[in-house]
């Protein structure tokens, strides 16, 4: 199992990036939507890319899904 210090991360500004999305959306994803978030501080937030990546996969919908 890998060291919690050593996992690699992404900031709340690397997101943002990534997805090209503003503050509103970011905080929108955490609230509703459960981006696991770390919290440091007001200016220190962060997402594990292994949570991340899990979040991303629980997001997909099936064809079915969309259709409604």
């Amino acid at each position: 199992m890998m060291n919690t210090k050593t996992e690699e991360r992404l900031s709340k500004k690397d997101i943002m990036e990534l997805y090209q999305i503003n503050r509103k959306t970011f905080e929108t994803w955490v609230v509703k939507y459960k981006l696991p978030l770390i919290v440091i501080s007001d200016k220190r937030k962060f997402v594990r890319i292994k949570d991340l990546r899990a979040w991303e996969n629980g997001r997909i919908k099936k064809s079915k899904e969309i259709d409604r």
